[in-house]
């Protein structure tokens, strides 16, 4: 019998096959591909949407005086170690310690007059000898012409020493041709007027102690004892008197302590700005000391982006250097206006860009260097938990 039509079997050729699976396969790889490709661009989009840069902190401190003066010298160079407490430069001291010894000068000599006011007011209130008395007088008086002595030999030697300064800075000027002559002369009488009357001074002094030993001598032979007595309203004034001046030396003693000027941190000198010689005004900084450690970052979000952030956000910190090397830190705190870009994250300067401050800390302590530039980033949420915020819910 032969074959019936349907028994048989037409097969279709292998490439029409290929064909026809091919023009079915197309559509959804393209599909798939495109699929893939918009999730890879969205996930690198969403990385880069949290990212601003910032600055890690510089923490500088400023060493000024507290008073207007001369640098008399720096005992440190640029960028060197210093300790908290280390002595780092120097005022001149010199009207100070005069100011000083004038005032200690005038306090021995309002001790003299109360023990001088006290010997006469036991001298007055005993019953002594005629010669006695007369012998203490003088010795009281032997101390004071001594004191009066000392008092004008102090004074001439600052004024002395003034003039000294004085005569040497008229000596440069008659060099340059600034000052007359004559001037610088009548200078030089003065110093050696000065000097001279120093000389005498000295030899007074000799002399009253010369004098006041011999009464001392002879004091002692008509010695019989004194009985104290209460005191007046005259030694009550001078007692107050003496009070203020001890107070105005310790003052004076306490502007001197002011004049050396110490690190107040411990850091490295990032700047001198004034050297020995200069004139100094009070409260201007004559160096600058700075902190090594940055452990925190200033970073700015720019005022036309929409980045949530929040108090307490963990966020990463790296350089463009070195991207791999990642760290955590934790957001301090977000300025309340907008504040233009410093200069070192500004790429054209034509267009100066404002953003919002970001303060970043609780870095590791020796990771970044002060000034540094670093790249912030918010940590991402895992990538399939933000499909659903981007194509809707």
């Amino acid at each position: 019998m032969g074959e019936s039509v349907h028994d048989k079997v037409i097969h279709m050729p292998f490439r029409r096959r290929f064909r026809l699976w091919r023009l079915r396969a197309l559509p959804l790889t393209v599909w798939l591909l495109t699929t893939a490709v918009v999730i890879v661009l969205l996930g690198r989009q969403y990385e880069q949407v949290g990212l601003i840069e910032g600055i890690v902190d510089v923490y500088e401190v400023g060493v000024a005086p507290l008073n207007d003066g001369i640098v008399r010298g720096v005992s440190i160079d640029l960028f060197e170690k210093v300790e908290e407490g280390q002595v780092l430069a120097l005022m001149d001291d010199t009207l100070v310690r005069a100011e000083l010894l004038t005032s200690e000068v005038a306090l021995q000599r309002l001790r003299a007059e109360l023990e001088a006011a006290r010997t006469d007011a036991r001298i007055f209130g005993l019953d002594q000898e005629t010669e006695r008395r007369r012998f203490l007088m003088d010795l009281e008086g032997a101390r004071l012409a001594y004191l009066d002595r000392v008092v004008q030999q102090e004074r001439d030697k600052v004024d002395l020493t003034r003039l000294e300064i004085q005569m040497q800075q008229e000596k440069e000027q008659v060099n340059h041709g600034i000052l007359d002559p004559y001037t610088l002369e009548q200078t030089q009488l003065t110093v050696e007027s000065l000097r001279t009357q120093i000389r005498e001074h000295e030899t007074a002094m000799l002399e009253a102690n010369t004098r006041i030993d011999s009464i001392r001598k002879r004091l002692d032979e008509y010695e019989t004892g004194e009985t104290e007595v209460g005191f007046s309203p005259a030694l009550e004034s001078l007692a107050l008197g003496i009070q203020m001046q001890e107070n105005l030396v310790n003052q004076i003693s306490e502007k001197l302590q002011y004049l050396v000027l110490r690190s107040p941190i411990k850091g490295s000198v990032a700047r001198i700005d004034y050297r020995p010689g200069s004139t100094v005004l009070a409260g201007v900084p004559i160096l600058h000391i700075a902190d090594p450690e940055g452990a925190r970052v200033v970073a700015f979000v720019r005022e036309d982006r929409t980045l949530e952030l929040e108090v307490g956000e963990q966020v990463e910190i790296f350089t463009r250097s070195n991207p791999e090397d990642i760290t955590l830190a934790r957001i301090l705190n977000i300025s309340p206006r907008m504040e233009e870009y410093p200069l070192q994250l500004i790429q054209n300067i034509a267009a100066t860009p404002w953003g919002r401050p970001v303060l970043v800390g609780d870095l590791p302590p020796d990771k970044f260097t002060p000034g540094q530039s670093v790249l912030v980033r918010t940590q991402p949420k895992p990538f399939f938990e933000n499909i659903r915020g981007w194509f809707g819910s």
